[in-house]
Order: structure tokens, then C-alpha cells, then sequence
């Protein structure tokens, strides 16, 4: 795969992933839903949610003490504004720019002076683009981020689902209720709602037992 060299791939293999095919198995650990929008006011202190922000400030990286850096900024929506605060982090300083929209998803923190979001996740707002509603979280090790992770699955994706034969018999399938196999494993890694993830859910768990009963 592009970008995947000879220490990359050995931190693959540390995983034990060596084909596409293992990469296509490798599924995720868990999901973050960050499809449903939250206003600031109406968040809970100490819960994840998602926000549509827009930057209100420059970043500015101040050094405090044993050698840690605080990067933070305003950002804000209609309904009141908050403080971005990212630590150990001071390259996000060429990231975000006064007007600029980002989704954010974290946790929010609450005093009697002001509202603070600290080092969430974050994803540009680009006209014309649309942002997955599910991110998937993989079970990595050192030398894999969840970015380089998510990327090879896709590309996996792309160059094995075209071919991908299913080893069910489609009686079987259709009388069990199944969606196929290529179905399953493109929703298992990208899903798109909470529905055709529990399909793609039953129809692995299926297999695997089937495979057991064999």
C-alpha cells in the first residue's frame, strides 16, 4: 500500500496484519458518533459531544512547567464560546485560523468564569464536503495512529471488495437474513448508521459461529 514502507510494515506485523485480506478482519474496537451537533449551552459538563465551532482567535503557545507547552484559542457558536486548549501540541498554531468552521468533538469543562474544550478531536468544515457521521477506532501500537490505520483499511477496501467472493450460499444468506459480505465488512469499517451497523454486526458473528459449528 502507498506509504506503508519496510518499519511501517513492521509495526503492521506486530498486529499481525501482513495482507489486505488481514486488514480487512482487523475490525474496530469501537465508534465515535459524531454525527449529532450539540450546541455549547446545551452540552454536559464532562460528557463528549460534538460542536460546530468557528475560530474567534489566534492560537497562542505559552511554555509552562517541565517542558509543557499550552496552545489555546476562542472559538464559538450562536450559542456562547469557549476555550480550545491543546497541550504539548503547539503545531495546531498553523491548523486553525480566525473564521475558519471545524468540527470538534470532546469534553467539555465548566467554571463560574468561562467554558473550556480540552485537546479534542477536530476535522475541518470544507464547502462541498461531507463528514462521516461514525469514526472508527482500531486497536493500533506504536508506529500506527488511528489516521494511518483508517487509511490503509480504506484502501484495502477499495482494491478487495470488487473481487470479494462470499462464501455463503445466498439460500443461506437470504433465509437467514444476512446482508453480504462485502456489504458487511465496508459498513463494519464505515458505517454510515447505527442500523446497517448491526447488520454488518450479525452477519460476522454469524460467520464466526458458523465457522465454529464446522
Amino acid at each position: 500500500l502507498r506509504g506503508i514502507g519496510q518499519k511501517r510494515a513492521e509495526a503492521f506485523r506486530k498486529l499481525g496484519l501482513v495482507t489486505l485480506s488481514d486488514l480487512l478482519r482487523h475490525y474496530p474496537r469501537a465508534y465515535q458518533n459524531r454525527g449529532k451537533l450539540c450546541r455549547l449551552c446545551d452540552a454536559s459538563e464532562g460528557e463528549k459531544a460534538t460542536f460546530r465551532l468557528t475560530v474567534g482567535s489566534e492560537p497562542k503557545t505559552t511554555r509552562i512547567k517541565n517542558r509543557i507547552t499550552l496552545t489555546k484559542f476562542r472559538a464559538f457558536d450562536e450559542s456562547g464560546s469557549t476555550e480550545v486548549v491543546f497541550f504539548n501540541q503547539p503545531y495546531v498554531s498553523d491548523i486553525f485560523r480566525v473564521g475558519q468552521e471545524f468540527r470538534f468533538y470532546g469534553a467539555l469543562s465548566m467554571n463560574a468564569k468561562h467554558r473550556q474544550l480540552s485537546s479534542p478531536q477536530y476535522e475541518p468544515y470544507r464547502e462541498g464536503e461531507i463528514l462521516p457521521d461514525f469514526i472508527s477506532l482500531y486497536p493500533v501500537c506504536e508506529g500506527i495512529t488511528q489516521k494511518t490505520m483508517a487509511s490503509a483499511v480504506a484502501e484495502a477496501l477499495r482494491l478487495l471488495l470488487p473481487t470479494l467472493r462470499d462464501p455463503l450460499p445466498d439460500s443461506v444468506r437470504v433465509q437467514s437474513q444476512l446482508p453480504t459480505l462485502s456489504f458487511a465488512l465496508s459498513c463494519l469499517h464505515q458505517p454510515t448508521d447505527e442500523e446497517s451497523l448491526s447488520r454488518a454486526l450479525r452477519r460476522v458473528v454469524f460467520d464466526e459461529l458458523l465457522c465454529l459449528g464446522l
